[in-house]
């Protein structure tokens, strides 16, 4: 495991900010350590998809409220349930931009 280290190096008129450093001394720029961050994100979405549908209690947690509280936001916002009464995954990111 690399251990972690933050510095400046001033280099002519350029800063640059390194934010880790291998065993072998070799530095990772802050702009490699975003570009790895990012690939690690589409690597964990690839492998774990989102449901097309969740239940009120993983909505619940995902709107980070109480199941009641959950089910009358549903109601209120006359939120269609599928026919096994889950909710489209659409309706909770609906939900969630609404919310912050």
């Amino acid at each position: 495991m690399p251990r972690v280290t933050t510095h400046h190096v001033r280099t002519d008129r350029i800063a640059t900010h390194d934010v880790a450093q291998s065993a072998t001394g070799n530095t990772i720029t802050e702009a490699d350590a975003l570009r790895i961050a990012v690939k690690a994100i589409e690597i964990y979405a690839a492998r774990h998809p989102r449901p097309p549908h969740v239940t009120i209690t993983q909505a619940a947690q995902m709107l980070g409220r109480s199941r009641p509280t959950v089910s009358k936001i549903l109601t209120h916002n006359r939120v269609r349930l599928n026919a096994l009464g889950m909710i489209p995954i659409e309706e909770i990111d609906k939900l969630l931009r609404t919310m912050s």
